[in-house]
């Protein structure tokens, strides 16, 4: 059930109806957390990508943080030195200087510079 309404927040999202595509994402994010549990890569995903459209396409930074911290929480969990968690990371980190949390911001980055 959950592939569903990831598929109709894909299909929204590509559509430009990036409220639907949210609402979609949510639902699928509600009964993946009560059928794998809350640490799962798919709940990581779609923490992702509910949180990358507040941010890509609403300009919502302040709404995409709590979605792109638990993604990077889960991810950094499961996969510490992925690509994928490093790119959780830098949107994080936009999201949290955009919204004047510079120390949060610059503690992802930094490691990732070094």
């Amino acid at each position: 059930m959950a592939d569903i309404f990831v598929t109709l927040g894909h299909i929204s999202g590509h559509l430009g109806k990036y409220a639907e595509a949210i609402e979609a994402y949510s639902r699928a994010l509600d009964i993946r957390i009560h059928t794998v549990g809350p640490e799962d890569d798919s709940v990581a995903e779609l923490n992702r990508s509910i949180g990358e459209t507040y941010f890509f396409r609403f300009d919502n930074f302040r709404d995409a943080v709590p979605y792109l911290e638990e993604a990077y929480r889960i991810q950094s969990k499961l996969r510490p030195n992925d690509h994928e968690t490093g790119k959780i990371a830098v949107g994080l980190a936009i999201c949290y200087i955009s919204v004047g949390r510079y120390d949060d911001g610059l503690r992802l980055l930094l490691p990732a510079a070094a």
